[in-house]
């Protein structure tokens, strides 16, 4: 009897541990896939035409600290994923001190853009489309 119970408690421990890791797996697995979505959809937070925010970038300012800044005033929703922008982007390094006005509609590659002093870049994509 007691080999009964015993084989029951371990199938059941089996089952449930099973379950708990599927479950991890599945919300793994829904985190990298928004994690990706956001770091390559290039989207806005707001559809045009969004609402203009200033802000004020200090000298010495890091990446985290703008990115952490972006994300308080609801410019960009991840800042994780604004800071790997940044990185992969070719304004990596360039963020320079000032005030600006963004727009919670740009995306990260624009608000870098604007940020970095490189405005034109954003009339030649305009432009181009």
């Amino acid at each position: 009897m007691k080999r009964v119970i015993g084989s029951i408690l371990m199938f059941m421990l089996k089952a449930c541990v099973t379950v708990f890791l599927i479950f991890c797996l599945y919300r793994f697995g829904q985190y990298a896939y928004d994690f990706g979505y956001q770091l390559y959809a290039n989207q806005g937070v707001d559809a045009p035409p969004g609402r203009d925010v200033a802000v004020v970038i200090s000298e010495g300012e890091s990446v985290s600290e703008v990115a952490d800044m972006l994300e308080r005033q609801r410019l960009i929703k991840n800042e994780m994923v604004f800071r790997i922008q940044e990185r992969l982007s070719k304004y990596c390094g360039q963020i320079q001190p000032g005030n600006y006005v963004l727009n919670t509609s740009q995306t990260g590659e624009e608000m870098l853009a604007v940020l970095s002093g490189h405005e034109e870049d954003l009339e030649e994509k305009k432009e181009q489309q």
